[in-house]
């Protein structure tokens, strides 16, 4: 199982991701680190929800469509994602007639001003970089996986807020998020990935930011701990 989320923030998008994957091994499951979100040319990032061969179908399309080493141009990149939503709606189409046993993974894409995101045969896009363009509600976030659902229903608590993140804000909800999606199901687990992407610059969180992400997402949910520690005293005493 797999969550991964982007967060349109002022200046960029926030991506991160659950660390952890699942294999069978002589009747055993094993959980093993895994990656989830991965560089595209120096200016994209992605990430998949499915088994393998869902990852290595979008490998497999970047190595004949993409030139790793050159910046992709946003029209030559929106043309080649979707070429690519196209082969999945034909094998969409195909399951749906019971021609192939098929799984149509999930995508979800970062960068060039634009958020793709891809559920099987539906592709979505919505562009974040100016407000000339800006198409999300403010606070609203895309996802992917098995295990959304709960990190979508503590978001929208927080999307009734009405406020729009900045990229060191946006990168603390992001983790906080990934983080109730391991509290909810042993199949997500860490470590927990976070990116930023500003002018079509990915970067990865790491270190002492990524330190700084844990004490932060801690103290938050401690304070939300001694709050509903102290309601239900006060409830018991009166």
């Amino acid at each position: 199982m797999t969550f991964i989320v982007a967060i349109p923030c002022n200046g960029g998008v926030v991506l991160a991701s659950d660390g952890q994957s699942k294999r069978i091994v002589d009747g055993r499951t094993i959980k093993e680190k895994a990656k989830k979100i991965f560089e595209l040319g120096n200016n994209v990032l992605w990430g998949c929800a499915g088994d393998e061969n869902g990852r290595s179908r979008f490998v497999n399309f970047v190595d004949k469509h993409i030139d790793q080493n050159n910046p992709l141009t946003d029209q030559l990149f929106v043309e080649h994602l979707e070429n690519f939503a196209n082969e999945i709606e034909g094998e969409q189409r195909r399951k749906e007639q019971g021609i192939e046993g098929l799984r149509c993974p999930e995508y979800l894409v970062v960068g060039l001003e634009t958020i793709w995101c891809m559920y099987g045969a539906e592709c979505q896009h919505v562009h974040y970089s100016t407000k000339k363009d800006y198409e999300v509600i403010k606070g609203d976030l895309f996802a992917i996986g098995a295990g959304q659902a709960v990190p979508r229903a503590f978001f929208d608590g927080l999307k009734k807020l009405d406020y729009e993140y900045t990229l060191a804000q946006g990168s603390l909800v992001a983790y906080r998020l990934v983080g109730e999606a391991i509290k909810s199901s042993d199949d997500v687990g860490k470590p927990i990935y976070v990116w930023t992407v500003v002018n079509n610059k990915p970067k990865r969180t790491l270190g002492v930011d990524l330190e700084k992400l844990e004490t932060l997402c801690y103290a938050w949910v401690g304070g939300e701990q001694v709050i509903a520690n102290a309601l239900i005293s006060y409830l018991g005493d009166s």
